[in-house]
């Protein structure tokens, strides 16, 4: 953000990194939720471990879900209100970072439940996509190329979080399948 908002001259690097210290309590949950998932990964030697390790990280996805949102609801104006921030496109501002904290949190389950099954390679190619997708938008917006909005702040916030949680599920999905398959 701060090489955009150097690099493009752009004020809405300060209006993203305000709203997202919203979502700050998300990422301590995400960690505790990934922690607790590994401790329990020792468990997954039988078919029905690997069906109660579905059903938990299910269930958790879905409750993250409802939950991210009414905490997003009440964190993200409160957060405006007590900074006091001021922006011509913070409403959309505040949407797209919303939408990430919500996909983010929707992420959790999926992303731990595919690490405690010894998925963490797929994390890093996740993260190849996601880093090139935003050195991409990057590179086309110091171009004076259009991206979504206008934005390239917001345009690699929503790209990154879509590709993570699409990246997650697939690979949570695929982690299953499989050692559902060896447990055969």
């Amino acid at each position: 953000m701060l090489v955009t908002s150097l690099a493009l001259g752009t004020d809405l690097a300060g209006v993203y990194r305000v709203l997202q210290s919203a979502l700050g309590p998300l990422n301590i949950l995400s960690a505790s939720i990934a922690t607790s998932f590994g401790m329990d990964s020792w468990k997954l030697t039988s078919r029905s471990e690997l069906q109660r390790l579905r059903t938990r990280t299910v269930r958790l996805g879905l409750i993250l879900t409802l939950s991210s949102i009414a905490y997003l609801a009440v964190a993200e104006p409160l957060v405006i209100a007590i900074t006091g921030i001021g922006h011509d496109q913070l409403i959309r501002v505040a949407l797209i970072v919303a939408f990430a904290g919500l996909l983010g949190a929707a992420t959790i389950p999926f992303n731990s439940a595919a690490l405690s099954l010894g998925y963490q390679h797929l994390g890093v190619v996740l993260r190849l996509v996601i880093v090139s997708a935003a050195l991409a938008v990057s590179i086309l917006s110091a171009a004076s190329v259009w991206v979504p909005w206008d934005d390239p702040i917001g345009t690699t916030t929503v790209v990154s979080a879509s590709v993570g949680f699409a990246g997650w599920l697939l690979a949570f999905f695929y982690a299953m399948r499989r050692e559902g398959n060896r447990l055969s």
